[in-house]
């Protein structure tokens, strides 16, 4: 999967790299005097007939680069928000019968150590999920 998107982001900047020049078929293309040869332009101005295209530049190539690395930090931090919100719904699922079953092997005295660490670790839970949301983070 990384090799595709990596193939799809080098071809889309290829696709941007190149310039577009429009070509005309009809006879008024022709260069000025009727020859048949092309338009000489400048190293960085390719032309074609009439028709020379705008000095290249390679600022946009730079505003690419940080669209695509501004897209994966928002990318990054909302995946960051998502997991951290799933983490605390799963704790706020899992701290109360985790206190029962806790209590439960307490009381009967089946397993009284494990009662007992089964209702502190709800607790610790419970603190963490009641408090990191009124944290913000």
């Amino acid at each position: 999967m990384k090799r595709a998107s990596a193939i799809f982001t080098i071809l889309l900047g290829l696709l941007f790299f190149l310039p577009l020049v429009p070509y005309n078929w009809s006879a008024s293309a022709q260069p000025e005097g009727n020859s048949t040869a092309p338009a000489v332009g400048n190293s960085t101005t390719p032309s074609i007939g009439n028709y020379t295209a705008p000095p290249m530049t390679f600022d946009w190539f730079g505003h690419f680069i940080d669209d695509i690395l501004s897209s994966a930090n928002e990318g990054a931090a909302y995946f960051a928000s998502l997991a951290a919100r799933s983490a605390i719904r799963i704790i706020s699922a899992i701290y109360g019968p985790l206190v029962l079953m806790g209590l439960l092997l307490w009381a009967t005295g089946i397993e009284r150590q494990l009662g007992r660490r089964l209702i502190l670790g709800s607790v610790i839970l419970l603190i963490v999920a009641e408090s990191v949301p009124l944290l913000g983070l």
